[in-house]
């Protein structure tokens, strides 16, 4: 009797039951139409494909295992966002324990390559049905939407929680120091040092909670891409016009690159937002001048990104001379590590720089700067280079990503299916042999 999954992916749409035999064995008919009524009956539950997430979101949650559960699986929310879940295999290992008794980095069932294989291969199926040209691009992003969009929340909220504090509670503490002793509130400071303390950890907590939804999501994504190309691999006879180094090269190298994409995609998207809450702040702190030192910052980053992306993934593999190509991919990686260190090292002084052009600028023109916005503009520039300075490294990782997903060797196997009537079947063949 075979047995069965409930697979969610904890913010996903789609609730499918797949089978816990291996997914790169090829179906038969009677075991799709089995996994399609799963689809469609599942489909009816508004919020059974939420049960995994929804029980994350507890605060706490029992620490026993059941069955072949995993620390994550079995995590609250303050667990998964801070990591703490780790810790008592950290300690395990650290006292010398017997791995067999603490389950020691046991895979989770939701993370397995076998549940997530069948995932996007039930998105693919979908994608391949429609009228327009099929892209695993899109069928991709179908399966790390929901996961994407509550990632791309996270950091929302650590950029508003970031920008607060600066913006508004550090220079509501600096004019409150800034009042007589007689006029001052006791309390009114107290409140606003304990409201920095909530709105940072707030920040830091949803900064966590950001990487720990993307890095999961990330990891499926990979296994699910690699699945895709192992079973391709496992119905070829041989491998044809692509070399064993190819092949390895993907497996090693071009997989990383889809994990690193989405990983970042979150922070790419989300990003740009507070660059525009900045200037509008900027604007109402202290007027136009505000945007002379915010173009030497722009133009700064602008360059470092166009050429993280332009060097990348942008020559053509087909190039018959080799040591042209072996020339030009040492040039741009050469002008994309030094884009690279640019950005990591010009990241730091240019908020300086902003700043210290904007107040010169700003009082030479007679206005009069007052402490509490000279605070708030330095703290503003710095946020908003916390946030950019990751544009450069996601824009390189979702360029090669789009690039190694676009490659033949990826493209999903279609219509595998096994009849058990049927001993040997072929259909449109095309008998050749190697000349050596």
């Amino acid at each position: 009797m075979s047995q069965h999954y409930w697979v969610d992916d904890d913010f996903d749409d789609e609730d499918v039951v797949y089978e816990k035999t291996p997914a790169l064995v090829p179906r038969s008919e009677e075991d799709e139409s089995n996994i399609e009524s799963s689809v469609q009956a599942s489909s009816s539950s508004k919020f059974g494909q939420f049960r995994q997430s929804l029980k994350q979101l507890l605060p706490s949650r029992s620490s026993q295992l059941s069955g072949s559960a995993t620390g994550v699986d079995q995590a609250g929310c303050f667990s998964f966002i801070t990591y703490s879940w780790i810790f008592k295999y950290l300690w395990a290992t650290f006292r010398g324990k017997d791995p067999n008794h603490v389950q020691l980095w046991a895979c989770s069932v939701y993370d397995s390559a076998n549940v997530n294989i069948a995932r996007l291969e039930y998105l693919w199926k979908v994608e391949s049905e429609k009228t327009t040209k099929p892209s695993l691009s899109r069928s991709l992003y179908q399966f790390i939407r929901m996961r994407f969009f509550f990632a791309c929340l996270c950091f929302f909220f650590c950029l508003i929680f970031g920008f607060i504090g600066p913006t508004c509670l550090v220079r509501a503490l600096i004019q409150f120091t800034q009042t007589r002793w007689e006029e001052a509130s006791i309390g009114y400071g107290i409140f606003l040092a304990f409201a920095m303390l909530v709105v940072e950890l707030c920040r830091v907590l949803s900064y966590g909670a950001t990487w720990a939804i993307s890095t999961r999501t990330a990891l499926r994504a990979r296994g699910a891409v690699l699945g895709f190309l192992f079973k391709r691999l496992m119905f070829q006879r041989e491998t044809n016009e692509d070399s064993i180094g190819e092949i390895m090269n993907i497996f090693a190298n071009d997989s990383q690159r889809i994990f690193d994409a989405v990983s970042f995609l979150p922070l790419v998207v989300v990003s740009p937002l507070v660059l525009l809450g900045g200037v509008i702040y900027l604007l109402y702190l202290i007027g136009p001048c505000s945007l002379i030192g915010l173009g030497i910052k722009l133009i700064n980053e602008i360059l470092n990104c166009m050429r993280a992306i332009k060097m990348n993934a942008l020559e053509d593999p087909f190039e018959s001379n080799v040591h042209n190509v072996r020339r030009d991919e040492k040039k741009a990686l050469f002008k994309t590590a030094v884009a690279q260190s640019l950005a990591l090292g010009l990241g730091s002084v240019m908020p300086v720089v902003a700043a210290t052009s904007t107040f010169v600028i700003y009082l030479s023109l007679g206005y009069d700067l007052l402490p509490d916005q000279a605070y708030a503009v330095i703290t503003v520039f710095f946020v908003m280079v916390f946030s950019i300075r990751m544009i450069p490294y996601g824009m390189r990782y979702l360029a090669e990503a789009k690039v190694h997903l676009m490659e033949p060797e990826l493209l999903p196997v279609r219509n595998l299916h096994v009849t058990s009537s049927v001993a040997l079947e072929i259909r449109d063949g095309h008998f050749l042999w190697n000349v050596v």
